[in-house]
């Protein structure tokens, strides 16, 4: 007597096991592809912040630079007189 294949009993079963694995593997693909554009959202507006604390950060040591340099033409001014 030789092995039954079971599988030819059962196709509809197969089938509906079949569609629910597919639909259950575009699920997570779907879940999959929302976690990275989150996640791509999230670093982009990270990036942005640095970017502006930098420019926040350049803007300042331009200013005080400029300051310090006026107060340096002050006192050299100041000197020759």
């Amino acid at each position: 007597m030789g092995t039954i294949n079971t599988f030819n009993f059962y196709p509809e079963a197969i089938d509906k096991a079949a569609t629910k694995a597919k639909e259950a593997a575009c699920s997570a693909t779907e879940t999959i592809k929302h976690k990275i554009s989150d996640a791509a959202l999230n670093l982009k507006d990270k990036a942005s912040n640095i970017l502006d604390q930098v420019d926040t950060a350049t803007s300042h040591q331009t200013e005080a630079l400029l300051k310090k340099s006026q107060e340096i033409e002050v006192e050299i001014e100041s000197t020759k007189t």
